[in-house]
């Protein structure tokens, strides 16, 4: 049972991931491009929630993205 259950944790992230993946190119395609550092900074971050059968997607900056100019 352990098992399955880690299979579907996994399923359901790399479902998640795919799915939030066009959307972070279209939210990258659309940044301010002044720098360039949003862009280069923007990730995908899935969260599960209800005992593994929710995920979701938070897309942004990875919160300790280091920018040098």
């Amino acid at each position: 049972v352990m098992r399955l259950k880690s299979v579907v944790k996994k399923a359901l992230r790399i479902a998640t991931n795919a799915g939030a993946s066009p959307v972070k190119a279209k939210t990258i395609q659309e940044a301010p491009h002044r720098f360039g550092f949003l862009k280069k900074s923007l990730r995908i971050r899935v969260k599960l929630y209800q005992a593994d059968t929710i995920g979701v997607a938070i897309i942004g900056p990875k919160s300790d993205y280091v920018r040098f100019k």
